[in-house]
């Protein structure tokens, strides 16, 4: 009996400790950095690039499609997106430069099929909406940065500029101020993105926009959520009033792409976000859900829900932070997520949570492809607060290990 009392306490503990070990570890973890050209250049984001070009290959957004509403489209924008920020760094004689280009195009050809647009409707004022626009567009300015403006396609740069005149047409009714996504729902967050487009036009090419996006930002300030100030998570009609406050998942996502509307409004809106969502949980930052002082259940937009914290909103919340200046922050949430996220790098491919949820890849890629002007010299030791709390837990487990023994 005591033989398989001892037994049964080591097989319980033992992956205890070891779990703790891998966590504690991975806090300072570091992503690997080769310079291409005197640049730094993020070697982990290529391995997630690896991996989730293999997955899709695979039909990784056909099966997040059966799992979220906008899966499929998803994937693709976050997978572009992730190869026009990391490309930012290899120049572009560069072989891998060439390969990320021809995988934005394969993106933006999937994101173009009548597969990803079957769930949208055609007949909004803004044909198919405000998500299917807004991060479709968005995704092609940016790869027309990329290019300079002798390489670029002249059929591509038509197109840009169209979807953009579209989308300005689409905001000039006086009693619009947010575009629906389908019929009938409106969501502040995808509208910010079919801004932010706009924005990449007068960033690209002679400034159209500037005075709109002002009068744009105007209108959203008389519509700001009154219990945290913020712009709201959906919204009822196009004329802007509220429907669901503030949330942590789609402020996060507001935060990637306020900064290039407006830098002024998205520094006073970032100071509010961060002091409502941005809480601790075991000594470690990440960003709830629900304002402070609200809570809330999970549901398609939020993901996993756990002590508060959302998932989507913590992982989204790594650019946010990157975005808005505040370094530390991000670099701490990242490697949380790295340390929680239990990432695996095998065969030159990364990827998080055992790959059960490649869409979870695909939004960490984006969040992380930041990570490589970051900098993990933050000057006294964050991770110290979980370590001094696993030192607490594994001198538990020596003492019931100690007991075991006496027996």
């Amino acid at each position: 009996m005591k033989i398989l009392f001892k037994t049964i306490t080591y097989i319980i503990l033992t992956p205890i400790f070891l779990i703790l070990l891998i966590v504690n570890l991975r806090l300072h973890q570091s992503p690997s950095m080769q310079y291409i050209a005197h640049k730094p250049n993020n070697q982990d984001i290529f391995a997630q690039l690896n991996y989730l070009k293999a997955q899709l290959k695979m039909g990784a957004g056909e099966q997040m499609q059966g799992i979220f509403p906008e899966g499929l489209m998803f994937m693709y924008a976050l997978y572009g997106l992730s190869w026009a920020d990391w490309l930012c760094s290899v120049p572009a004689d560069y072989e891998q430069f060439r390969q990320g280009i021809s995988e934005i195009d394969w993106t933006l050809s999937k994101m173009r099929s009548e597969q990803a647009k079957s769930i949208f409707s055609k007949d909004l004022p803004l044909e198919y909406g405000a998500f299917y626009v807004g991060w479709s567009n968005y995704l092609l300015g940016k790869k027309l940065i990329l290019l300079g403006s002798k390489q670029r396609d002249s059929s591509e740069v038509k197109l840009f500029q169209e979807i953009c005149k579209k989308i300005y047409q689409a905001y000039q009714n006086e009693e619009v101020v947010l575009l629906e996504s389908y019929q009938g729902a409106v969501w502040q967050a995808d509208n910010v993105v079919c801004i932010a487009s706009l924005a990449l036009h007068d960033r690209i090419f002679t400034p159209q926009y500037q005075n709109f996006l002002q009068s744009w930002i105007g209108k959203v300030k008389l519509h700001l959520d009154p219990k945290t100030g913020l712009i709201p998570h959906s919204a009822r009609n196009v004329n802007g009033t509220m429907g669901e406050g503030a949330r942590g998942s789609s402020q996060s996502l507001i935060h990637n792409f306020l900064p290039e509307i407006d830098i002024s409004f998205a520094q006073s809106q970032f100071t509010k976000y961060k002091a409502h969502f941005l809480g601790y949980r075991f000594f470690l930052p990440a960003i709830r859900e629900y304002p402070k002082g609200i809570e809330g259940e999970g549901d398609i937009d939020s993901g996993l829900i756990i002590y508060d914290i959302g998932a989507a909103a913590s992982i989204v919340g790594i650019r946010a932070f990157a975005q808005n200046g505040d370094v530390q922050t991000a670099w701490q949430i990242r490697n949380g997520i790295e340390a929680f996220g239990f990432a695996l790098d095998r065969n030159g491919q990364k990827y998080y949570l055992f790959g059960l949820l490649p869409i979870a890849d695909a939004f960490i890629a984006w969040a992380n492809v930041h990570s490589v002007f970051l900098q993990n010299d933050l000057g006294h030791w964050w991770q110290s607060g979980l370590h001094s709390l696993s030192l607490l837990v594994v001198f538990v487990i020596y003492l019931i290990i100690r007991k075991s023994h006496k027996r």
